[in-house]
């Protein structure tokens, strides 16, 4: 699917049903957290 850069506080991306996602921060520190978005659109 790819990497994409966020331009203000969020990021919008179109992804496929039931898909698992990974957010990571590559600017500095260490923070990484999987998750996926649930039919009405709530990450969980």
């Amino acid at each position: 699917m790819g990497r994409k850069v966020a331009a203000t506080v969020f990021v919008e991306y179109k992804i496929p049903d039931n898909a698992i996602l990974l957010s990571r921060d590559v600017t500095k520190g260490f923070e990484e957290r999987i998750f996926t978005i649930a039919p009405g659109g709530e990450q969980i």
